[in-house]
């Protein structure tokens, strides 16, 4: 569960039953969908930005997949802030060590994409509060 701090701190008129928000091409659905991540060698000068990103307020379920990450740590509930055809924006209750990470998020209707992300970054925000991004690596679906 996310902290009332954190829930609090990122409240968003977005949130919806189906995780849906206003975007140009439609829903969450809609929008992993159309993601392209690969397992491709990471470019020598970061492409920030490319796409822009849509702000969203989906609960998750990150779970790590670094090979010095303890086997059988449970899942972390992370929130869905911000998302790119390229990139995810999360926030959540404690830092992340982690590196490379799975990311489902939760509440969507159906068979929901799973998210391989390499996080580049992480930063605390206030007490309780900090604040991560990356790059989405791989998109797997759920039934595969």
């Amino acid at each position: 569960m996310l902290s009332d701090s954190v829930s609090s701190t990122l409240s968003s008129p977005f949130l919806a039953e189906d995780c849906a928000w206003p975007t140009a091409g439609g829903d969450l659905r809609a929008l992993l969908t159309e993601l392209s991540g690969d397992w491709s060698a990471v470019r020598a000068i970061a492409d920030r930005r490319l796409n822009s990103r849509a702000p969203c307020a989906c609960v998750a379920r990150l779970t790590p997949l670094d090979e010095d990450a303890e086997g059988g740590e449970p899942p972390v509930s992370v929130q869905l802030t911000d998302i790119s055809r390229r990139g995810v924006g999360l926030a959540h209750a404690d830092p992340l060590p982690y590196r490379l990470v799975q990311i489902a998020v939760e509440g969507l209707t159906g068979a929901a994409p799973i998210l391989v992300v390499r996080l580049q970054w992480c930063r605390f925000r206030s007490p309780g509060v900090y604040e991560s991004g990356g790059q989405i690596q791989r998109v797997i679906s759920e039934g595969s």
